[in-house]
C-alpha cells in the first residue's frame, strides 16, 4: 500500500451490518433496559416505585456480584433469590416469598440473553479485528475494552441464580460459590478465545478486558466498605459499561467505524447515561445497606449479635416489631411508675395505639 492510499483508523468507516448490529443491542443492553422495562410501575403503583426499581436495576447492572450477595444472604428459600437480584426487595414479606411469574422469567431471560448475544459479537469482532497499513491490528474504544465483554457478569450470575432455583441446595455459601465458579469460568473460555484467536493478544490488549471483567465480577463494594471506596468503585463501573463506546465516539484519534455516530452528542449521551445509572446506584447502595460481608473464616457473631443484621427486608415486619418493643417498654415504664400505689388495667387497642388507662 502506497503512502496515498493510506487512511487513518479515524477516518475509516467500514462498519458492517453485524457491526451496527452489535452497537445497537450493545446500547439497549447498557443504556436503555435498566429504565424502560418498569415504566410500567409507575402507572400502577406510583413514581416512587419506579425510582426504587430502577436504582435496584442500576445496582444489579453496575455491581452485579453486589446485588447476587445480597440475593444468596437474603433468601429463606431458593426460589426467592432470582426474584431479590432481579427486582429487589419487596415490602410485603408473602409477595417476596412467591416465585417469579412467568412473564418475569421471560423478560430476565430475553434482556440477559442480548448481553450474551452482544457479547459473541463482540468477541468475534475482536477475532476479526482489521489492521491498519504496517499489519498492526487497529485498537481503540472498539475493541479495546471490547465494549460489553466486561459486563457479561450481569448476566451469568442471573443465569446462575435463575438455576439455583429449582436446586435442592440449600446452603448460602454453596450456592454463592456456585455462582463466582460460573463467572470464572466464563472468563477463562472468553480469555483462551481472545488470547489465541484474536490479534490483539500481540499487544496483550486483551488484558485490560480481563481486568475489568474480574473488576466487574467481584463485590468490592462490601469488601472494601467505606463511603470514599463505595463511590470510587461506583464511578469505575461507568467506566467498564460506557467507557469503551464513549471513547470511540469522542476520541479523533480512535478507530470508530460508525462514522454518522463520530459526534459529541452521541458520545455525550451514552456516558451520561452511564454516569445517572451510576448515580441510581448509589442510591440504592446506601438505600439497601443491610449486608455486613464478612470473610467465612472471620470469627462468628453470637446469634444474639447476629439478629439486628438481618430480617428479609420485610418493611412492613420491621415496623410492627418496633411498635411491640415500645409497648413493652412503655408496660416496664407504667408498673415502675404505678404499680406500688395500687392495680391498674392495661386496655389494648390496635386503633388507639396502645394507651394505658390506669384505675
Amino acid at each position: 500500500m502506497s503512502d496515498s492510499d493510506y487512511v487513518p483508523d479515524y477516518e475509516k468507516c467500514d462498519a458492517t451490518a453485524l457491526d451496527w448490529a452489535s452497537l445497537v443491542i450493545t446500547f439497549i443492553t447498557v443504556n436503555v433496559t435498566w429504565w424502560l422495562i418498569d415504566i410500567p410501575k409507575t402507572w400502577k403503583f406510583g413514581f416512587r416505585a419506579y425510582i426504587n426499581a430502577i436504582s435496584w436495576q442500576c445496582l444489579r447492572i453496575s455491581l452485579p456480584s453486589v446485588a447476587a450477595v445480597y440475593a444468596f444472604y437474603h433468601h429463606k428459600e431458593t426460589h426467592e433469590m432470582a426474584k431479590i437480584y432481579y427486582h429487589g426487595f419487596h415490602p410485603d414479606s408473602e409477595e417476596q416469598r412467591r416465585p417469579m411469574a412467568l412473564m418475569q422469567v421471560m423478560r430476565a431471560l430475553v434482556v440477559d440473553s442480548l448481553t450474551i448475544v452482544a457479547t459473541c459479537m463482540t468477541i468475534y469482532k475482536a477475532c476479526h479485528v482489521t489492521t491498519d497499513s504496517i499489519g498492526d491490528p487497529t485498537v481503540s474504544g472498539w475493541n479495546i475494552s471490547l465494549w460489553v465483554y466486561p459486563t457479561l457478569p450481569v448476566a451469568i450470575m442471573g443465569f446462575w441464580m435463575l438455576a439455583a432455583s429449582y436446586f435442592r441446595i440449600r446452603n448460602p455459601w454453596i450456592l454463592l460459590a456456585g455462582g463466582f465458579l460460573a463467572l470464572a469460568l466464563a472468563c477463562v473460555t472468553f480469555t483462551l478465545v481472545l488470547y489465541y484467536l484474536s490479534p490483539l493478544r500481540n499487544g496483550n490488549m486483551w488484558v485490560a478486558s480481563l481486568i475489568l471483567y474480574i473488576y466487574l465480577a467481584l463485590p468490592w463494594s462490601l469488601i472494601l466498605p467505606g463511603t470514599p471506596l463505595e463511590l470510587l468503585i461506583l464511578a469505575m463501573s461507568v467506566m467498564v459499561r460506557a467507557g469503551g463506546v464513549t471513547a470511540g465516539a469522542l476520541s479523533s484519534d480512535a478507530y470508530f467505524p460508525f462514522c454518522q455516530l463520530r459526534k459529541k452528542a452521541f458520545g455525550g449521551v451514552y456516558l451520561a447515561l452511564g454516569i445517572l445509572a451510576a448515580l441510581f446506584a448509589i442510591y440504592a447502595r446506601f438505600k439497601w445497606d443491610r449486608v455486613r460481608y464478612r470473610l467465612p473464616w472471620q470469627a462468628r457473631q453470637p446469634r444474639h449479635a447476629q439478629q439486628t443484621t438481618y430480617e428479609p427486608v420485610q418493611l412492613i415486619a420491621q415496623e410492627d416489631v418496633q411498635k411491640n418493643v415500645s409497648n413493652v417498654q412503655a408496660e416496664q415504664y407504667g408498673q415502675s411508675q404505678y404499680g406500688q400505689h395500687g392495680q391498674y388495667s392495661r386496655n389494648w387497642s390496635n386503633q388507639q395505639q396502645g394507651d394505658i388507662r390506669y384505675t
